[in-house]
């Protein structure tokens, strides 16, 4: 009901609709509403409960002022237990009428607009969503299951199509899966989503991601601005968004949206690490620092935070301090920052440690699928730059859409301004363009 009800308001332009992951910290909570206003930076809450009897449901929703706290609006409705998830349109048109916000008819067409909704099929759609977020790999394999659990449900169920898309675009740029299968189930799972129901934000998003993954820049940006226009409070849509923008060079553009998808989710380590990458790729360093520490005191065993701190602090050249954010990054997941690490201990001039882990990923190389990009950064901290380009070409043989990381990576710069690397730029319609340092 709480994300049924985030998904209807959030199409609403003029409102800014938290996400569920940063409002459900509160679910139960004593906390007063003047206080969770205050910490989330809202000018309203929206509150509710469930009791359920039998095959009957009781909902009770209000819409609360917090400072002079006061009800602004209450309901109480009685439903089947099958209906439950279709009451979510008329809370959200209820609330939206008295909140002092302007509503386009367009908006008011589509949140009167009925939706085919299955409860189980939703249930299990949600519990995807749940472990998709968490971005490892063992959750992400979970997401699946449950995304799929939901279509074997209900074949119907759009929403659970656009989240095996993202799972499958996770999949890819984390070399879970094999470049060509993550790209194909990615993009057929996208596009059966949009068959289904054209009018899907989540879909349109999948689909902008998938595009950029495979180095079509303009389709993707509309794409991902079609999703925005459909849902302004789906935060995913500006995260790729930005991912789109930064490959691009538009670094500024990038961080704003980057900023947009952290106001939308703001407890979310996911969307605070995202901005500190985006700062990172800016070349804000300072900044960079601020924000991933922040987010990190969200969750210290967050491993993508401490891998993106570890390579802001490369740039600042405090080397000790990076190796100690790659060792926590790859103590939490060994088969995913085993490069990072070895070229952690290249930089700070530890080369037999870094040999070491290099010699490790070759050998595992013949007999199971390795990102060559992680080959290739030790060999680059190493100082090898033939050895780690040659890597580099393997990287983009077995996806192309891996140039769209090398194109604004400071870690390449000795190799940037090398024919055979621009070259492999080019053929992505792209130039290294990273960040300028600040300082």
């Amino acid at each position: 009901m709480t994300e049924a009800v985030i998904a209807e308001l959030g199409r609403v332009k003029s409102l800014r609709v938290l996400s569920r992951r940063s409002v459900m910290r509160y679910k139960s909570t004593v906390t007063p509403v003047p206080q969770i206003a205050k910490e989330l930076g809202v000018g309203a809450v929206i509150t509710g409960s469930v009791v359920r009897t039998g095959n009957q449901v009781h909902v009770t929703v209000a819409l609360v002022q917090p400072s002079p706290e006061r009800y602004l609006w209450s309901a109480t409705y009685d439903r089947n237990v099958g209906d439950l998830l279709t009451l979510s349109s008329e809370v959200a048109r209820t609330a939206v009428r008295n909140m002092a916000t302007a509503v386009t008819p367009q908006e008011q067409e589509v949140l009167a607009r009925a939706r085919h909704v299955n409860a189980d099929a939703q249930q299990a759609y949600l519990m995807g969503r749940y472990f998709w977020n968490k971005r490892t790999k063992g959750d992400n394999d979970r997401a699946i299951q449950e995304f799929k659990r939901a279509i074997a449900i209900d074949p119907q169920t759009a929403l659970a199509y656009a989240g095996l898309a993202d799972c499958f675009v996770i999949a890819w740029d984390n070399g879970y899966v094999a470049p060509e299968e993550a790209y194909r189930e990615a993009k057929a799972n996208a596009t059966r989503a949009l068959e289904i129901d054209e009018g899907i934000a989540e879909a349109h998003a999948s689909l902008g991601a998938v595009y950029s993954f495979g180095l079509f820049w303009s389709p993707a940006e509309q794409e991902f601005r079609r999703a925005l226009a459909l849902n302004p409070g789906y935060a995913t849509a500006y995260q790729w968004y930005a991912l789109n923008l930064s490959t691009l060079g538009r670094h500024t553009e990038a961080v704003a949206e980057a900023r947009r998808a952290l106001e939308l989710d703001p407890l979310s380590p996911l969307q605070n690490v995202f901005l500190g990458q985006r700062l990172y790729y800016a070349g804000d360093y300072p900044a960079a620092v601020v924000q991933l520490t922040r987010a990190l005191d969200l969750d210290p065993n967050f491993s993508f935070g401490h891998d993106v701190l570890g390579r802001v602090y490369v740039e600042q050249r405090e080397f000790a301090a990076a190796v100690r954010e790659f060792e926590r990054a790859f103590k939490l997941e060994p088969d995913n920052f085993r490069g990072e690490l070895g070229y952690g201990y290249a930089v700070k001039g530890d080369k037999a440690a870094a040999t070491r882990l290099l010699q490790e990923m070759l050998a595992a190389s013949r007999v199971r699928y390795v990102e060559p990009k992680q080959i290739a950064y030790v060999y680059m901290g190493l100082g090898d730059r033939d050895r780690a380009l040659e890597w580099l070409m393997k990287a983009y043989q077995a996806s192309e859409g891996v140039v769209k990381d090398f194109a604004i990576d400071p870690r390449l710069s000795p190799v940037g301004g090398d024919p055979r690397f621009l070259a492999l730029l080019r053929k992505g319609g792209l130039t290294f363009n990273p960040g300028r340092a600040r300082t």
